[in-house]
């Protein structure tokens, strides 16, 4: 039996986008918003040390959220109105 790989794209904006050297990257197997913290956390440790919101499918998530096979997930820094 093969087993299915999951992929969901990532996108990084503004400051983020230059603490990971990366606009958009892909990860696979990834199940939940808190393990794709952890991995990114590991990946990119001063990624710890920012603020930011992770939006899914354009919608911002509060909480743990599990992922599906092509969400969009992006990491947006902290914004303000002007």
């Amino acid at each position: 039996m093969r087993k299915t790989i999951m992929t969901i794209i990532i996108n990084f904006w503004g400051v983020l986008a230059e603490v990971t050297g990366k606009k958009q990257m892909t990860l696979t197997n990834i199940q939940d918003t808190d393990s794709l913290k952890e991995t990114l956390f590991m990946q990119f440790p001063e990624l710890r040390s920012k603020s930011f919101l992770i939006a899914i499918d354009k919608r911002i998530s509060h909480k743990n959220e599990v992922l599906k096979e092509g969400m969009e997930i992006s990491f947006l820094p902290p914004f303000s109105g002007g």
